[in-house]
């Protein structure tokens, strides 16, 4: 009985709930030996189709080559498994389901577990910067499912540039929200993952490139989340910078009137309307000085004390204000 044969037998009769398990449970019983190859072939047998066998030679091209191809930064075996199984590195029939040239569902569901993961810790991080997104575990899970297919098949991020193919359709022109562009000599499957949901696979969140991501797309669609300039102080003493008309700054002993307005670039705001803590309002711009400073009666910059030609006013944009600091009067 060749490999194939035995590594069929086993996936029929084990009892293993996910893919490591059972690589694990082959290699104590000796169905393969413990090299990355073989253990990679012993994940693919337990994340391929179940109703009909593999084709050997086929199959362990494929695995070889991948194997090869993931071998730089020593990829996990079951990674390189479940990225063949949702359709990197080869071709797949999306209307062969449940036949190995097809998606396989096992890895499909592990890559849902990967963007869970991920959704997960983002979510986390997420609280901390803006305290006002909710995203319970149930939403997590839908959000990981609905992102494991957008991965393999195509995004609705809806942000296609200027030079998509396609500027109608729901194919994805950002890289990262899809499998077949992972390169495994740039990231591991997990950091690609991150980089998908949040724009970044560091342990942190930054404006620009979150809105970037998967996750941000999503509460954007529904209202959740923007991404936006939001009015700001800056200290005229110690240069700090914050949402507050208040300085926090070490050692600064400065009055909150000596606090000048400015603009934060690229902050994530929940609106008040969805329970956050943020409202849009209008700003004029300072002719000068580039400040903005409330529209009021009369006017004039408060940091140059410019005032504009008899007759005219002041350019005006809309930035996002802290509901706090809405009645806050300007100097």
């Amino acid at each position: 009985m060749d490999v194939w044969a035995r590594l069929r037998v086993a996936q029929q009769t084990s009892h293993a709930a996910r893919v490591g398990d059972f690589v694990d449970e082959c290699t104590r019983a000796g169905l393969i030996g413990d090299s990355r190859l073989e253990r990679v072939r012993a994940a693919v047998a337990w994340l391929g189709p179940t109703t009909v066998p593999a084709d050997p030679h086929a199959t362990d091209a494929l695995i070889e080559q991948a194997s090869r191809d993931t071998e730089p930064r020593h990829e996990s075996p079951v990674n390189v498994a479940v990225a063949l199984g949702v359709g990197w590195h080869r071709s797949f029939d999306p209307a062969a389901q449940g036949k190995w040239d097809g998606l396989w569902e096992r890895a499909v569901f592990a890559v849902a577990d990967e963007f869970q993961r991920s959704l997960q810790f983002t979510t986390s991080l997420l609280g901390r910067l803006v305290g006002d997104v909710h995203i319970d575990r149930s939403e997590q899970r839908s959000l990981a499912e609905l992102f494991a297919i957008e991965f393999v098949r195509g995004c609705r991020c809806g942000r296609h540039r200027r030079s998509c193919l396609d500027p109608g359709g729901h194919r994805c022109c950002i890289a990262q929200h899809a499998i077949a562009n992972w390169d495994p000599a740039l990231a591991h499957l997990s950091a690609y993952v991150d980089q998908a949901v949040r724009g970044l696979a560091e342990s942190t969140i930054r404006g620009a490139a979150f809105a970037e991501g998967m996750l941000f797309a999503e509460l954007k669609r529904t209202d959740r989340l923007r991404r936006a300039n939001v009015e700001g102080f800056e200290c005229g003493g110690c240069g700090e910078r914050s949402e507050s008309p208040k300085c926090f700054g070490a050692r600064c002993t400065r009055h909150p009137a000596e606090m000048r307005r400015v603009l934060l670039m690229n902050r994530l705001v929940v609106p008040v309307e969805s329970g956050g803590s943020h409202t849009a309002e209008r700003r004029y711009v300072c002719g000068a000085c580039s400040a903005i400073f409330p529209i009021r009666d009369p006017v004039g910059c408060p940091e140059c004390d410019w005032i504009p030609a008899p007759g005219t006013s002041p350019a005006s944009r809309q930035v996002w204000v802290r509901r706090s600091n809405t009645d806050r009067g300007g100097r």
